[in-house]
């Protein structure tokens, strides 16, 4: 199973908290948009680095999120609709 593509778009540059919206594309033209606030670090690029099945079947995906190339937080994408 391949991992999706992420975009991230940083929220304004003001002081902390930070936001920023994450955008996966899961399939070629469905996409998967997370807005994300109150961060301590305004996120520089994301990644999505792995995918995890939940008890009933469920496909979640796992966003890490950097700041001066080092991870900060990560952002679980639940596609609800998405099952194996």
């Amino acid at each position: 199973m391949r991992l999706p593509k992420v975009a991230l778009s940083p929220g304004q540059a003001g002081g902390p908290p930070y936001s920023a919206t994450v955008e996966a594309m899961i399939w070629p033209g469905v996409r998967e948009r997370v807005n994300v606030r109150l961060l301590a670090r305004r996120p520089e690029s994301a990644c999505c680095n792995r995918c995890e099945r939940l008890p009933d079947g469920r496909l979640t995906y796992v966003v890490t999120l950097y700041n001066r190339g080092q991870p900060f937080a990560s952002v679980y994408l639940d596609a609800g609709w998405l099952r194996s």
